[in-house]
């Protein structure tokens, strides 16, 4: 039926029937109904996140392993996990060492004769010990004492004591009252040696020669500075064993007998009245020393010692430096000799003063001390040459009044140019 405005009635809409949206043409599905080889269509909010993210799958490459930040960062974590490795490693030695030094698993057998002082504590007793070699952490042993509740309960005297005894008892034995060690008297002599001095410990049986070979020339004295100073050479003490008599106990160590040496050397060498003579001489302790051992070799008359020194200072100071002693020939040869040859001239050695100016490595013997003193305060002249027959020393300034006094002495006199 017309309208009557004369237009047609609306017809309702058409119903949504197959699941379509207003805008949008074609049939739902849902994602479940996509077959595994049929990739599902990305929603909207899927691929606004991915586009977001900015991600975007590429393939793996190999070489980025290998990239400079990549080295950096791989050598930062071996450094680190490397001194984790080093200071466990460190860590357990030090553990090991400890527990060896307390309980003595593994400990050297040696015994050796330790002297406790009356009035020491247990800090000086831990310092004796550990330059005997009997413990070697000498802090340690101090706070186990304290441990022990050993302190003040110690003993003094002599006691013989073995490197393989673990800390419990070495406080028992240091605890006992000491039996008295059976001691001998031991001399050195003005112008010896020290393989002279190694020989005759050796021979007397007093102590191994490997082990008073190791205490001359390579155990590390602490507590004398002059040691720390001295050169790599053939016998590292040599002139520093001064003339004396020395009280030893029988199983005395060698780096307790040395010990004793060097200390009477401190107190009668050593001194602060010579360390002024040195300076005013301009020389150094080494230097005197070995000076005064070739005086005390080549000059047979002691009287002559500072004239003699006069000579040597001149010709160090000559063009050719050379001292042309035979003494210092005789000291690297395997069998001194009275008289020295043409040959032996030659002698391939720093110490050989015909072949190698100024003085050589080291001294050459124990001086005297008046040897020593002359080194130190020489006489003044201008004397280049001297030779030494028994009591009686010629000197002269010129090669051709030395050709004569040669004529005048024996031909086992020693000197300066006494090889002919």
């Amino acid at each position: 039926m017309a309208d009557k405005k004369g237009g047609d009635a609306k017809k309702p809409k058409k119903a949504n029937v197959t699941g379509s949206y207003p805008g949008v043409t074609g049939s739902y599905r849902p994602r479940s109904a996509y077959s595994q080889h049929e990739p599902a269509p990305q929603t909207r909010s899927e691929a606004a996140r991915e586009q977001a993210s900015g991600k975007e799958k590429k393939p793996f490459d190999f070489k980025l392993w290998f990239s400079k930040e990549n080295n950096r960062t791989f050598l930062r974590q071996l450094r680190y996990y490397g001194l984790i490795v080093i200071a466990s490693l460190l860590l357990t030695a030090g553990i090991v060492s400890l527990s060896n030094d307390v309980f003595a698993f593994i400990k050297p057998d040696r015994s050796t004769i330790v002297t406790i002082e009356q009035g020491g504590g247990t800090s000086a007793i831990a310092k004796v010990l550990k330059s005997e070699g009997i413990i070697k952490h000498p802090l340690i042993f101090r706070l186990y004492c304290k441990l022990k509740k050993a302190d003040g309960k110690f003993q003094y005297g002599d006691y013989t004591l073995n490197s393989n005894l673990g800390y419990d008892q070495i406080i028992s034995a240091l605890k006992k009252p000491s039996v008295q060690a059976e001691s001998y008297t031991f001399t050195i002599s003005d112008g010896e040696t020290q393989d002279d001095i190694v020989e005759r410990l050796v021979s007397d049986k007093r102590v191994e020669q490997e082990e008073i070979e190791n205490a001359l020339n390579e155990y590390d004295y602490k507590d004398f500075e002059f040691v720390k100073s001295l050169p790599e050479r053939r016998c590292r003490l040599e002139g520093y064993l001064p003339a004396g008599d020395y009280e030893f106990f029988v199983g005395e160590s060698a780096v307790s007998m040395v010990t004793k040496i060097l200390t009477h050397f401190n107190e009668t060498v050593n001194t602060e009245q010579n360390a002024a003579l040195l300076k005013q001489a301009k020389m150094s302790l080494d230097e005197a020393i070995t000076l005064a051992s070739l005086l005390q070799s080549e000059c047979s008359d002691a009287g002559e010692y500072k004239n003699a020194a006069q000579v040597l200072k001149n010709r160090l100071k000559d063009s050719t430096g050379l001292l042309k002693l035979t003494c210092t020939i005789n000291y690297v040869l395997d069998t001194p000799k009275a008289t020295l040859s043409a040959d032996d001239k030659m002698t391939e050695s720093k110490y050989n003063t015909y072949v190698y100016a100024g003085l050589p490595p080291g001294p050459i013997c124990t001086p005297s001390a008046a040897a020593l003193s002359a080194a130190m305060s020489p006489a003044e002249g201008d004397n280049m040459y001297f030779i030494s027959d028994g009591d009686k020393t010629y000197f002269a300034k010129t090669a051709e009044q030395h050709a004569d006094n040669l004529k005048k002495a024996s031909d086992t006199a020693k000197g300066t140019d006494t090889i002919r």
